[in-house]
């Protein structure tokens, strides 16, 4: 009997933890409620355009690698960078919605993507799927971590739509990661 009395007792202890913890304090329910004030939500915009710079940049440069592929995984290659350019550009849409739905403007220019994106154009003409899994991973590590560190102040102030963009646009970009890893295991020429 007196197991059972502690063991509820510290349930009940846990939930006023955990309640404590959560609790809509005035400033919590102002701060963190729709809608988001513009100057908790002008950084992450402007971190959204870099991010979206930074996708269109990897979209292009993933095309330049899908057409010019010389080796025997030529179709394998070729078939999974056109996946990946699909996505690439569905997450550039997202991510331009998302930087409009905070009241600010959207990249617009080939300008607004050479000057923001984080993504370096590669030193020269990859044809060997080897040299191109090699840049794609560390591109895909770049917008991965710029995508994390938007979500960490999209976290601070609640904003759950950028949280959100920002989860599914990093889980993809590592599935693509490990896939490309995986294929490069695999790969008659990257070997």
């Amino acid at each position: 009997m007196n197991k059972l009395l502690l063991t509820s007792l510290m349930t009940i202890g846990a939930a006023m933890v955990c309640s404590n913890a959560y609790s809509f304090q005035p400033d919590y329910e102002k701060k963190f409620m729709a809608p988001l004030a513009k100057e908790d939500t002008t950084e992450i915009a402007k971190q959204l355009k870099i991010l979206q710079a930074t996708v269109d940049a990897l979209c292009i440069k993933t095309r330049g690698f899908t057409a010019n592929i010389v080796s025997a995984d030529f179709y394998e290659f070729h078939n999974f960078y056109n996946l990946t350019i699909k996505f690439l550009q569905e997450a550039s849409y997202e991510i331009s919605e998302r930087v409009r739905s905070l009241g600010v403007m959207a990249n617009t220019t080939v300008a607004d993507i050479q000057e923001m994106s984080k993504v370096q154009d590669a030193k020269s003409v990859l044809t060997d799927p080897k040299d191109t899994v090699a840049e794609l991973v560390k591109d895909y590590v770049t917008v991965s971590n710029l995508a994390r560190g938007i979500f960490r102040m999209a976290a601070s102030i609640g904003d759950a739509g950028t949280i959100a963009l920002t989860s599914k646009t990093t889980n993809q970009l590592e599935h693509f990661w490990w896939e490309l890893g995986v294929m490069a295991e695999g790969s008659k020429s990257v070997k």
